[in-house]
């Protein structure tokens, strides 16, 4: 299981950003690949009911908060149930999006909103620029770290399996590779998907913070940082406050 600090901190900068944004307690909130729970604790500290689920391959220990496992397909809850789902960077890991979407109108009230936060272009971008970086430093690493068969006494060469992902990157999520995610990832084709699935995109920003997949540096370069670098190099996830066209539709 994963314990991660440096990923804790920007994951409470992402909500200290978001709670101005948050309908006014109380108000029942359900996050969606809750990881460790680190979010679903500060939304709980923020004065929430906050209900966390994940699946069973969660890499994540739930340390910090409660987090219910469930089958990745239909969420344990009865319809109607929440005024908030919030979902980050969960999205691209979700196999069939549409049924998720689905889950999400159904257990949400009526003028409930789905708070969705998700990897941006500029992510995509710079995740590849840093990997061919950090190339040649992966490459060392895995020579390094080579076996020595005890019968020859030579270093076991590495096998394509391994040596695959040192030359080509893999992607994020379940669609596409890790070129064509900078264009799957852009604000244009966010929008196209989400209406597509009945939604209605009530705000959109963009957070400024600038960070990637490929930890160069990492907790080395503050957080303070990190908001000037946005301004220059993009930021890492936007957020898009949605509200369902279904249950109003529903209510007509």
């Amino acid at each position: 299981m994963i314990i991660d600090d440096y990923l804790n901190s920007i994951r409470t900068f992402e909500l200290d950003e978001l709670l101005p944004d948050l309908p006014p307690l109380p108000s029942n909130i359900l996050e969606v690949g809750a990881g460790s729970g680190w979010q679903a604790h500060l939304l709980s500290k923020a004065g929430y009911k906050v209900s966390a689920i994940d699946i069973h391959t969660n890499p994540f220990a739930p340390i910090h908060s409660p987090v219910m496992v469930y089958d990745g397909v239909t969420f344990p809850f009865s319809d109607g149930r929440f005024d908030i789902v919030y979902v980050s960077n969960v999205l691209d890991h979700v196999r069939n999006v549409h049924d998720f979407s689905n889950q999400i109108h159904r257990v949400l009230k009526p003028g409930g909103i789905w708070i969705l936060v998700v990897p941006t272009a500029a992510w995509a971008f710079w995740n590849l620029v840093f990997y061919y970086f950090k190339l040649p430093i992966s490459i060392y690493s895995k020579l390094k770290r080579r076996r020595i068969s005890p019968t020859t006494g030579k270093a076991i060469p590495l096998k394509g399996t391994h040596t695959r992902y040192l030359f080509a990157p893999h992607r994020l999520g379940e669609r596409g590779n890790a070129f064509s995610e900078i264009l799957l990832f852009t604000k244009k084709r966010r929008i196209e998907f989400l209406k597509s699935e009945g939604w209605r995109v009530e705000r959109y920003r963009s957070l400024p913070l600038f960070y990637t997949g490929v930890r160069i540096l990492g907790a080395r370069i503050s957080l303070a940082i990190r908001q000037k670098m946005s301004m220059l190099m993009g930021s890492g996830c936007d957020v898009y406050i949605l509200t369902s066209e279904k249950n109003s539709s529903s209510l007509k």
